[in-house]
C-alpha cells in the first residue's frame, strides 16, 4: 500500500479568493438586508466583481489544480464519480471531484451574473455605474435578474455547504481545512504534474482586476441622471 503523505493542492491565491469572495457576497446582503446601507452594498459588489476576475484569470495561469482545464477533466469523471458517490470509502479527489467542479462554476457564473446586473441597478436613488447606458425597460429586467439570480446563488451556497457536511461526517473528508491550510492528504503518485506560480504574478493580475473595476466605476458618470447619486 502506498504512503499517504500532506501535499500542497490549494495556492494561496486561490485559498484567499475563496474565503474573500464568501465575505463579499455575505456583506453584500448584510449591508442591504440589516444595514440599509446602499454605499457599502456596492463597494462589496464592486469587491466581489474585482475577485470573480481575478478567478476567471487565475483560472487559466493559476496553480494546476485551480485551473479550469482541471475542472473540466474532473467533470469527465462524472459518471464513474457518482457510481461510487455513497460509498464512505471512495477515492478522494486531490483538486475538485466531478461534482464539486460543477457547482464551482456554477456558482461562479452566478456571481459574474450578480454583479454584471447590479452595475445597471437602481432603486431611483442609487444608481449603478452602467445604468446610464441602457432604456428603464432593460434597467428594470436586469433589476429583476438582480433579484432572482441572488436566490439562485443562495441555493447554491446552501447546497455548498451541506455537501462540505456530507464530505466531512460521512465520507471523513475535510474540504473545509483543505481550503485553510490548501493540503490534502494522498498517495506521492498522485501530486505528479502539480505546477504553483508566483504570488507576484497573482497580485499583479488583483492590482490589474482593481484597476480596470475603478475605471468601470467611473467610466459612464456623465451617462447617470444630473443630480442623482452614483458610484
Amino acid at each position: 500500500m502506498s504512503k499517504l503523505k500532506s501535499i500542497l493542492v490549494w495556492d494561496l491565491p486561490t485559498r484567499l479568493w475563496h474565503w474573500f469572495t464568501a465575505a463579499a457576497i455575505f456583506y453584500a446582503w448584510f449591508s442591504i438586508e440589516f444595514l440599509e446601507n446602499m454605499d457599502h452594498h456596492f463597494w462589496a459588489g464592486y469587491t466581489a466583481l474585482c475577485l470573480i476576475l481575478f478567478r476567471l484569470i487565475w483560472g487559466l495561469v493559476g496553480g494546476t489544480p485551480s485551473r479550469f482545464s482541471e475542472f473540466f477533466r474532473a467533470i469527465s469523471n462524472l459518471r464513474g464519480y457518482n457510481a461510487t458517490l455513497l460509498q464512505r470509502d471512495s477515492t478522494s479527489y486531490l483538486g475538485h471531484n466531478p461534482m464539486g467542479a460543477i457547482a464551482a462554476l456554477l456558482m461562479m457564473l452566478c456571481i459574474a451574473i450578480q454583479v454584471v446586473t447590479g452595475l445597471f441597478n437602481t432603486d431611483d436613488y442609487f444608481f449603478g455605474p452602467l445604468s446610464g447606458l441602457v432604456d428603464t425597460e432593460l434597467r428594470n429586467l436586469l433589476g429583476r435578474i438582480h433579484e432572482w439570480n441572488f436566490d439562485l446563488l443562495t441555493a447554491f451556497i446552501v447546497l455548498h455547504i451541506a455537501a462540505i457536511g456530507f464530505y466531512q461526517f460521512y465520507k471523513k473528508q475535510s474540504l473545509t481545512k483543505a481550503m485553510i491550510n490548501g493540503r490534502k492528504t494522498t498517495t506521492a503518485k498522485e501530486e505528479v504534474g502539480f505546477k504553483f506560480v508566483s504570488l507576484w504574478l497573482a497580485l499583479a493580475i488583483l492590482l490589474a482586476c482593481a484597476a480596470a473595476v475603478y475605471a468601470l466605476a467611473n467610466c459612464c458618470a456623465d451617462s447617470i441622471p444630473s443630480g442623482e447619486i452614483y458610484f
